[in-house]
């Protein structure tokens, strides 16, 4: 994973932790603190075994019980890795899929350490004694324990590969109406457009229902600005033209390899209901049989001249190439 991509996944985990909401996302492992090097051990194997090859991610310096941010203190990392790969059967843990990422939130300082799990099964040390001196830990639900004979065969299953992403283009216009059934309480349109670059490792394809495509706008730095978007059309970015790689209807999209794909969004508010703040960001989710990991990726937009020149109307926008 990129550092931008992980910073994306613990900006998200963040807002949800403090809106109170589950994250629903199985590659992500919240601790308030770091923790014991033994238990740390037997919980990453767990989780990566589970995970079936995709990446996981540990963010340290998240409470979820509490849905706070306390943060961490800064600490020698590569000390506490190296005990805990100590802990790992022939030292072979998870190899960390890029050097932790210390992401600001809200003041503090949360740390992410994304790892690969290409190497299953992993074996850890038993630390509580007698004849058995290695396990496989597996994860059920939030608990750890040792992996049973169908868990090991799902090892050698393969799983669905999620595709690289890389965000193209994005836009977040607004503007105010009045609609034309009562009570007609005056109210703000807003509209998001996101296009990005989808390559799927091998060509192989991969399917995204419409119902399992989900994006929120966050407004500025005000945790509780959070809109929920409905998605309104998703396709190739130029419509009427064939793609080769992409099959497209309402009920799901379907890319084989690689391609750009636009997703468009829309919600309404009481108009005045939120000031208009400076950037903006939108997180998007799509959702695909085969896997319970979503595509998950984010994009910062920054406030653009509007398309209509309204009082009531404004923009923001995002270009890979310009702000690259």
């Amino acid at each position: 994973m990129r550092r931008h991509e992980i910073a994306a996944l613990t900006l998200h985990a963040a807002d949800r932790v403090r809106r109170k909401q589950p994250l629903e996302d199985s590659r992500i492992e919240l601790k308030r603190d770091w923790i014991d090097p033994k238990d740390a051990a037997a919980r990453i194997a767990a989780h990566a075994n589970t995970s079936r090859g995709s990446p996981i991610v540990w963010l340290f310096g998240i409470d979820e019980k509490a849905h706070a941010i306390p943060g961490v203190e800064d600490r020698e990392f590569s000390d506490w890795w190296a005990q805990v790969k100590r802990e790992f059967d022939d030292g072979l843990a998870p190899e960390l899929d890029n050097s932790p990422v210390a992401v600001p939130v809200e003041g503090v300082t949360v740390v992410a350490v994304a790892m690969d799990t290409a190497r299953p099964p992993y074996v850890v040390k038993n630390t509580e004694g007698g004849r058995i001196g290695y396990w496989v830990p597996w994860r059920e639900g939030n608990a750890t324990r040792a992996a049973r004979h169908a868990d090991l065969l799902r090892l050698l299953v393969p799983m669905q590969v999620l595709p690289d992403v890389d965000v193209l283009w994005a836009s977040v216009d607004t503007h105010d109406y009045v609609p034309d059934e009562e009570p007609r309480t005056p109210l703000t349109q807003w509209l998001v457009a996101v296009v990005f670059y989808a390559a799927v490792p091998g060509l192989a394809s991969i399917v995204f229902p419409a119902h399992r495509v989900h994006a929120t706008l966050h407004l500025g730095p005000d945790p509780g600005a959070v809109l929920g978007l409905d998605l309104r059309h998703m396709g190739q970015p130029h419509p009427g033209r064939a793609h080769p790689m992409m099959d497209v209807s309402q009920e799901q999209l379907v890319l084989r390899g690689a391609g750009s794909i636009r997703v468009e969004f829309e919600t309404n508010t009481t108009a005045g209901a939120y000031e208009v703040p400076g950037p903006v960001r939108v997180a998007v989710e799509l959702g695909s049989p085969g896997t319970d990991l979503p595509v998950a990726f984010d994009v910062a937009l920054t406030p653009a001249p509007p398309l209509d020149e309204r009082k009531d109307t404004y923009r923001w926008t995002f270009d890979r190439d310009q702000d690259a």
